[in-house]
């Protein structure tokens, strides 16, 4: 009779921690976004408009010209 009420209340606690569990980790995930990820990108877009290199159309870096000696011998 006793093992049946300690069951009962025992499997009720568990639904009750697995709800707080879920509540608790959405509260600290939010909060962990918008204290810590949240500020860090918007330094980061600040950083990167200051330190853009102005108005290039392509950020393309021409190859410089290779000389046919350096294919030989190779190894």
């Amino acid at each position: 009779m006793l093992k049946q009420i300690l069951r009962k209340i025992w499997h009720k606690w568990k639904y009750a921690a697995r709800i707080f569990g879920k509540v608790n980790s959405f509260v600290i995930l939010t909060l962990f976004y918008f204290i810590i990820i949240g500020p860090i990108s918007l330094l980061r877009k600040l950083v990167k408009v200051f330190h853009s290199k102005g108005q290039q159309k392509s950020y393309w870096v021409s190859p410089e010209k290779e000389n046919p000696e350096g294919f030989k011998n190779q190894f």
